[in-house]
């Protein structure tokens, strides 16, 4: 889906003289891990954070 939209943005500015149109796939993969590790390292802080919370006594602190 996104290889239209960059496809469209070429064939706009595309002059007489069209260069060749190549999908930038490093960019791409490079970006997709890049979410997933950031993705990763929030989860992993999420996750230790709340381990270090005792629920029960977060819950009664609420309900008073």
């Amino acid at each position: 889906m996104d290889y239209f939209g960059c496809f469209a943005i070429y064939k706009a500015f595309a002059l007489k003289n069209e260069p060749d149109f190549h999908l930038p796939i490093i960019a791409i993969i490079i970006s997709i891990i890049s979410v997933f590790i950031l993705v990763f390292v929030i989860m992993k802080y999420s996750i230790r954070k709340i381990n270090k919370q005792n629920t029960i006594e977060t819950i009664r602190k609420d309900n008073i």
